[in-house]
């Protein structure tokens, strides 16, 4: 039978695994029970619930009218506890398998099984015991000593405190242990190989009825080395017993109690996950590349491989209603969330609201970030909804859950530049340091068409505007080398995330190609050129560098098509919050191009000081944007009035002489968005224009 290049997913929550898959370019389509938002169409919503699982017949229907015969099919949680289920699923496409089998689920969440296959693995030698475990009630130990549990369920919100009395039916009990919840995910294949991708640490959100439920995960964690080996080496044993495939998780109970000596800290194994678990959007963005695309070519048989884990620390979290609420038509959902419910959907008092990711230096300020974000998120829906009245100031810290990245998006648009090369009047050569110059003023004349282009290049092909203008068009990564100096800026920065910036905007890019533009008049060396990247974690072959002199049509152009960014960079430096701010645009007249740097530099910032105008539509009332407005434009400095030539050899040729707040769009416009009233001030000054462009003499 012919194979389809689609993959369906099919899971209780399915938008994590359907959006990984989504980024490597396959087709994919979707069955879950949530019906979210965010989850990549085609998608079905799925009858049944989180804790009786799928309704067979309506899921096996789904799947076949959403996926032809031969699709791959990839399954997340729902299917521990009905491996017949998924063998049913399998044969109804059929439908090639991406991950485990029914016998290897039912092998890995069978617990006596489970228990018995431990056993024989030599895990002791590694300091790594399994807890006791009782399919019937013991009547040698107190309740306190045992938790009960829901054979193949996930979660945490199963498992209780045994209280005694007899078990449920598909419940078993499991002794207590000691130590701190962690998790190893790990990619295996069928020839044995087997790769940790990263260890998270893990903790619950407990509530009275569900004092384990799940909370949260932050990774990679901070533990000793020694350790961290034993653990990918149960988690190795563990995958060859079972024959796991594909992305898998361990979850482990850890004790530290050796101050840091390795032969003095135990392990407990609670479970095997066999299926891409609750940490799959934090392993996509740890991992350059992600980790989806292992788990495909590993579970297909072809050669499979991890990309470098980027620095810093990832943590994400569910954030669960406080109370009962309708899901506003216009909440605007911050862009670091995800499972986003439908707008006039009901979401129960303790139900999941959404997902939320924060990055941080370490551990604690990637937690710090999130509890942050938590907090916000569950108290502005439930204003929006009209049930608080309201909620506490937004800040600009933690992550963004990247929906698009930027360097992909922009690769199209490089690609039709250099097709149209010829025509832009520009060059494209490959640098002998591997990486492909497209040269728009250096040796080739280039076109104000040309620097439109790059303009939008620049921006990532990206619609939000925050992210577009200072996650990807601000020149904000200084780059120096032999004789060599140049700021960058384009995508390519949101995968090098060199610049404090990021850490307030919170986005990272997932790429493997880097685009980035060089305002230069010199080819960059080899040093610059493996340093971009480097830091952006591709190979040199997958960079593109995009010069452009000031003092040429395009580099004129991508100059002044900053006047948007420029606003939002004012904003960042008046401290307002910018995931308030809805949308933006801006214009700003092209200056002639000067006789040399000095007087181009000066004509290209006057036109957005004295000609450029911004109209922002941001979320806060009316009199905070009208406070917005008096304070963004260029002539609210005090170092106004004069040509910005004029102003820098006045203050030695030293940028930090002069009043950072100079650098503003003449005029600003700004809406609050709620309202509809919109606030204006400052104004356009023809009269320096002409001056500075040397217009009338």
């Amino acid at each position: 039978m012919p194979q389809s290049g689609l993959i369906l997913v099919a899971a209780l929550s399915g938008r994590a695994i359907a959006q990984a898959v989504a980024r490597t370019r396959a087709a994919v389509a979707t069955l879950d029970q949530f019906g979210d938002a965010d989850v990549p169409v085609p998608a079905r919503r799925v009858a049944g619930d989180p804790a009786a699982g799928f309704d067979p017949g309506a899921l096996i229907a789904a799947g076949r009218a959403l996926a032809p015969p031969g699709s791959g099919l990839i399954v997340g949680p729902g299917f521990e506890q009905a491996p017949a289920l998924l063998a049913a699923l399998m044969r109804a496409g059929p439908y090639r398998l991406l991950g485990n089998g029914p016998d290897v689920v039912r092998a890995v969440k069978d617990p006596s099984g489970f228990a018995a296959r431990l056993a024989t693995l030599g895990l002791e030698e590694l300091g790594i015991s399994h807890p006791e475990m009782r399919t019937e009630v013991p009547d040698d130990a107190g309740p306190e000593e045992w938790l009960v549990k829901r054979a193949g369920a996930a979660g945490g919100g199963h498992i209780l405190p045994w209280g005694g009395g007899p078990l449920p039916g598909g419940h078993y009990l499991q002794r207590r242990a000691p130590g701190r919840a962690v998790s190893v995910a790990f990619i295996a294949d069928r020839s044995g190989r087997c790769e940790p991708v990263a260890i998270s640490r893990q903790w619950a959100d407990p509530v009275p009825d569900a004092p384990f439920r799940y909370g949260g995960a932050v990774l990679p964690a901070a533990m000793p080395q020694p350790l961290a080996d034993r653990l990918a080496e149960a988690a190795r044993r563990i995958a060859a017993a079972f024959g796991l495939v594909g992305l898998n998780s361990l979850d482990l109970l850890v004790d530290w109690q050796s101050h840091g000596q390795s032969h003095g800290q135990s392990a407990t194994v609670l479970e095997v996950n066999p299926r891409p678990g609750a940490t799959l959007d934090l392993l996509e963005r740890h991992r350059l590349g992600g980790a989806m695309r292992a788990h495909l070519d590993a579970a297909s048989g072809r050669h499979w491989s991890l990309g470098a884990p980027r620095p810093g620390v990832i943590a994400g979290a569910v954030a669960y209603a406080a109370t009962a609420l309708t899901v506003p038509v216009d909440f605007a959902w911050a862009p670091w969330c995800a499972d986003l419910p439908r707008a006039g959907g009901t979401i129960g008092e303790g139900q999941p609201l959404c997902s939320v990711t924060a990055w941080g230096g370490d551990e604690a300020e990637a937690r710090r970030r999130l509890s942050s974000r938590l907090e916000r998120i569950v108290t502005d829906c439930a204003r929006r909804a009209g049930l608080v009245e309201k909620t506490r100031p937004m800040e600009s810290t933690g992550d963004v859950i990247p929906s698009f990245s930027v360097n992909r998006l922009a690769a199209t648009l490089v690609h039709a530049l250099v097709a149209d090369a010829a025509m832009l009047r520009i060059g494209v050569e490959q640098h002998p340091a591997g990486c492909t110059v497209i040269d728009a003023g250096i040796g080739r004349p280039g076109s104000l068409e040309a620097g439109r282009r790059i303009a939008e290049i620049c921006l990532g092909g990206a619609a939000d505007p925050v992210l577009a203008c200072l996650g990807s068009q601000y020149a904000g990564w200084r780059l120096t080398g032999e004789r060599f100096s140049a700021l960058g800026s384009g995508p390519g920065r949101a995968l090098a995330v060199k610049e404090p910036l990021f850490a307030e905007l919170g986005y990272r890019d997932m790429a493997d190609r880097a685009v980035l533009v060089l305002e230069t008049d010199k080819r960059p060396p080899a040093s610059v050129v493996e340093k971009v990247a480097r830091d952006c974690g591709v190979p040199a072959e997958r960079v593109t560098l995009i010069l452009t002199p000031t003092r040429s049509p395009a580099g004129i152009v991508q100059i002044v098509a900053r006047v948007l960014e420029v606003g939002l960079y004012k904003l960042h430096a008046l401290h307002f919050p910018l995931e308030r701010v809805r949308d933006g645009i801006g214009c700003a007249p092209l200056p002639p191009p000067g006789r040399d740097f000095v007087q181009a530099m000066g004509r290209t910032n006057d036109a957005i000081l004295f000609g450029g105008t911004v109209h922002l539509l941001v979320d806060r009332p009316d009199d905070d944007a009208a406070d917005l407005a008096a304070r963004l434009p260029s002539s609210a400095s005090a170092d106004y009035g004069r040509p910005f030539a004029d102003l820098f050899a006045a203050s030695g040729c030293d940028f930090f002489k002069i009043d950072p707040m100079l650098f503003s769009p003449a005029r600003a416009i700004v809406t609050a968005f709620g309202s509809g009233r919109s606030f204006s001030a400052g104004a356009l000054a023809p009269a320096l224009l002409d001056r500075s462009f040397g217009i009338g003499g």
